[in-house]
């Protein structure tokens, strides 16, 4: 019945695409992205979301806001442990993340490089762009599944200085401040906060803190320097993965992770000449996690459980890039790039055996190059195309050539557009894989993956309606996993392969009115094999809407479907988790011109559901918040 509906839905989505009206429409559409105004989130590269975008009440986080984007899945948005993020149904390490260039991903933890995403705050961000599929290798070839790109800095900013604090359920309490100023040419600002809250229905706890700083500069001659910096400090406290959580681990300690990371960007764009753009960025990342873990219990799933363990970790990379953009002709454009990294870490600990110890101690680090050269060609009649490929040089494996392509052609008179991309990933083994004493394999090989996307826009005449559809086709060769054994090993599987549609609209009435619906099927296997890929729902669909009621009032309410899902823990085996949905309500109040006045409401049907076995989601959640400007 449920896949009947969603089919329906499918359906009055492709339905409207084909009558959006056109009357009149003599050019295509073109959004520009004013700073601080909302974004038009079908942007033809991708979901762009501004900072007014990225706004859901005081506290929220980012995995909000990329939950009601089609073909992206977070688990547990809220509370402490480990929140995964899911891009078209692929795993949560072939998606990479960026914070103005600086990769986050750190390749020493024992997801092989996949971020956490619990408690990554939106304070200080001002633009998302999330880019999936063949589009994201554009950016780099290890985003095998997609990129999301965080954006700190802005040479657009005025003088202002905002302050914020709240409380909410569950002990949730916040402090939050913004400032910046506006110099000639550029624009600098500072951005903190402080957040504490727990424990949750699953009895997590989490502290978060955030102090951010940026410098912008940008001459006329599009010379100029752009400086950010971003200290995060997390700690967490929850069950075990795995362990059933609250409704059934048999060991009722905690596992408690001290997490602290610094992310520093230098950019350098250099003057236009002769039709020659080029910039050099120096980026470096610096992770430390201290985990202590009770262990797991052993249970249906597994006899032996997992055992206490303690790990130390501490991550390096630094990257340098060199890009440069020649202008051929004025719609011809060839791009090359040259990126150096190197990335590095260490790893101690221990695993207790019924009172005796064993070290878990592993040194890895790694020097690597890649060069890409693109073609791109723009007519004026609306098609766009571009070619590239990157070369990969890693330090301990073969050079490898991923290449990768698209077009993009926008009818005449119609302002529908037509994307077709394929391309080519690669991912070398994380750190952790390689390295540690007793799950690693040095003998492992490159992951890889092969992309399709096939995507249908179509916008009205005056811009006020935008929709898409998208199908796509993943392949992802030499998966790694874990083979239980005796003795446990992380060895390359068979391909996994993801295919699925995502299809969005976007409806607006000038700054008063805003309607964003999207939907999302996806379909996930394991090549060769009757396993069943965990935390998958094949539909996910999300509502998003927004109205400024007056000068002094906005109101919008969020709705979030996510189907059925398999899990598994060690007490439990297998397990299907059924649906749920959950509606968030958000209103403000402009008391003054300095002073705004927010309540907010989370899950407001207080929606009974688990993100994993045991793991019980948070119920009714009101939250009041009050923002200053001075």
């Amino acid at each position: 019945m449920l896949g009947d509906c969603f089919a329906a839905l499918a359906m009055t989505f492709t339905l409207v695409l084909l009558v959006i009206p056109t009357a009149h429409a003599e050019n295509p559409v073109i959004i520009i992205h004013a700073e601080g105004e909302s974004s038009n989130e079908t942007h033809p590269d991708g979901y762009h979301l501004t900072a007014k975008d990225l706004d859901h009440g005081l506290g929220a986080a980012i995995p909000q806001a990329l939950n009601l984007l089609p073909g992206i899945h977070v688990d547990r948005t809220t509370g402490g442990g480990v929140s995964s993020l899911y891009i078209r149904g692929a795993e949560p390490n072939y998606g990479t993340v960026t914070l103005d260039g600086v990769e986050q991903n750190a390749p020493l933890n024992s997801r092989g490089g996949a971020l956490n995403f619990s408690g990554m705050s939106t304070q200080g961000i001002l633009e998302m762009r999330v880019l999936s599929g063949p589009r994201a290798l554009r950016v780099t070839p290890s985003a095998l599944s997609g990129i999301i790109e965080l954006s700190s800095a802005s040479q657009n900013l005025g003088d202002s200085l905002k302050l914020g604090t709240g409380y909410s359920r569950y002990e949730n309490t916040w402090v939050e401040a913004t400032a910046s100023q506006g110099l000639p040419n550029g624009a600098a600002s500072l951005a903190a906060l402080a957040e504490e809250a727990g424990p949750f229905e699953d009895e997590s706890e989490i502290r978060n803190g955030v102090v951010a700083g940026t410098l912008s500069v940008i001459e006329e001659n599009g010379a100029g320097v752009t400086l950010s910096t971003r200290y995060t400090d997390r700690d967490t406290s929850a069950f075990p993965d795995d362990s059933g959580g609250a409704g059934f681990s048999v060991i009722r300690e905690r596992e408690v992770s001290d997490f602290s990371a610094l992310s520093n960007s230098l950019e350098i764009r250099l003057p236009t000449r002769a039709g020659i753009d080029s910039r050099i960025a120096f980026h470096l990342y610096r992770e430390r996690e201290l985990v202590l873990s009770p262990g797991v219990a052993p249970g249906v799933r597994d006899p032996v459980g997992i055992p206490a363990f303690r790990t130390n970790n501490d991550f390096l990379r630094s990257e340098l890039e060199a890009e440069t953009i020649v202008n051929v002709a004025s719609n011809v454009h060839i791009r090359t790039s040259v990126v150096l990294d190197r990335e590095g870490g260490e790893s101690s600990g221990v695993l207790s055996f019924d009172g005796a110890e064993v070290p878990v101690d592993f040194l890895e680090t790694r020097t690597n190059g890649e060069l890409l050269v693109e073609t791109a060609y723009f007519s004026a009649t609306g098609f766009r195309g571009f070619l590239g490929t990157w070369v990969i040089s890693p330090e301990s494996f073969a050079d490898r050539l991923r290449p990768y392509a698209g077009v993009d052609y926008i009818f005449p008179k119609s302002n529908a557009g037509l994307l077709l991309g394929v391309g080519r990933g690669f991912k070398e083994p994380s750190l952790f894989a390689l390295g540690h004493p007793i799950v690693g394999n040095p003998s492992l090989i490159p992951e890889s993956s092969t992309s399709f996307e096939l995507e249908l826009r179509k916008g009205s005449s005056d811009g006020k309606i935008i929709g898409r559809v998208t199908t796509f086709a993943n392949e992802f060769q030499n998966a790694i996993d874990l083979d239980e054994g005796p003795p446990p090993l992380l060895v390359n599987r068979d391909a996994i392969t993801t295919r699925g549609v995502e299809a969005s609209l976007d409806m607006a009435a000038g700054s008063m009115f805003r309607l964003r619906p999207s939907l999302t099927y996806v379909d996930a296997d394991i090549d060769n094999s009757i396993e069943r890929l965990r935390n998958r729902p094949r539909w996910q669909g999300s509502v998003l809407l927004q109205a400024q009621l007056s000068d002094a009032h906005r109101v919008s309410l969020e709705a979030l479907h996510v189907g059925a899902r398999l899990d598994s823990s060690i007490p439990t085996g297998d397990r299907n988790l059924p649906s749920y949905t959950k509606v968030d309500l958000n209103w403000s109040w402009r008391v003054s011109h300095v002073v705004e006045l927010e309540v907010s409401v989370r899950n407001v049907f207080d929606e009974r559901y688990e993100d994993f076995i045991g793991f019980q989601g948070p119920g009714v959640s009101p939250f009041v918040g009050l923002t200053a400007w001075l």
